[in-house]
């Protein structure tokens, strides 16, 4: 069985039952230790409510919850016979949380109880044979992010950076664009759109700075890539950031 999705605790299920080879892709971990430190240090964050953050007794329920957790995701990992991850991010969390943040699992391999963590790095293929032949010289005063509409990925902190920068010196950025591009799933990701549009309205940066280019081609994308100066990706532990790939490809 070879699991591309993340369903870790379905491997003793193959493994005992179905008498399953189980060969593990992990793209994101199911559960990071940076997350149980943002839960203990209680930082709000798109996946830690700040209702949740203000309640001591909530959030130390909340901590107990994501440990124990963590330790079923490292039992249930550690029982695949090949573990590959999609990036060092990745695969650091993945050491860090199935092997030395709970010395019983070390005590479990030893005696053979659990597979011994053998990882190997796989990065994703990106085909950017296309990107690598714009030319470097030809570039506007652009600056260009590009990632799914979704919450993690910060955008309503591009547009406060961009605003303390035209700020600070409106007539170096009058002539600046935030070209952000992205594609929306569902009406979830219509909204962030509505609402990343109103904040620019009440922020007071001006309407013809920031262009919003949702579910463009590829080929539009392309030559966004081709005229833009610089790459912007504020997403918070990015496990691996296809766009930024993109970016460094298209100079």
């Amino acid at each position: 069985m070879c699991d591309t999705i993340g369903a870790a605790c379905t491997y003793p299920s193959f493994i005992f039952l179905c008498g399953c080879s189980v060969i593990e892709y992990v793209h994101y971990p199911i559960i990071s230790s940076d997350m149980l430190k943002l839960v203990s240090e209680k930082r709000p964050m798109y996946n830690n409510r700040s209702s949740i953050t203000s309640n001591h007794t909530v959030s130390y329920f909340k901590l107990i919850y994501y440990l124990f957790f963590s330790v079923i995701y490292g039992l249930v990992g550690r029982c695949a016979d090949e573990v590959m991850v999609n990036s060092t991010w990745t695969r650091t969390h993945i050491e860090n949380l199935w092997t030395e943040r709970f010395i019983f699992l070390k005590i479990l391999s030893l005696i053979g109880m659990i597979n011994k963590l053998s990882i190997q790095t796989v990065y994703p293929p990106c085909n950017v044979s296309h990107l690598c032949k714009l030319a470097i010289g030809k570039r506007l005063r652009i600056i260009l992010s590009v990632g799914q509409f979704r919450s993690e990925k910060d955008h309503l902190l591009q547009l406060h950076v961009f605003k303390i920068l035209y700020e600070k010196n409106p007539e170096k950025y009058d002539n600046v664009l935030l070209v952000i591009a992205g594609s929306c799933r569902n009406l979830q990701d219509e909204a962030l759109v509505r609402r990343l549009k109103m904040e620019v309205f009440e922020s007071g940066i001006p309407e013809k700075n920031v262009i919003f280019e949702v579910n463009v081609s590829y080929e539009r994308l392309r030559s966004l890539y081709a005229y833009s100066a610089i790459g912007l990706h504020t997403m918070w532990n990015e496990h691996f950031g296809i766009s930024v790939v993109a970016m460094m490809a298209a100079g």
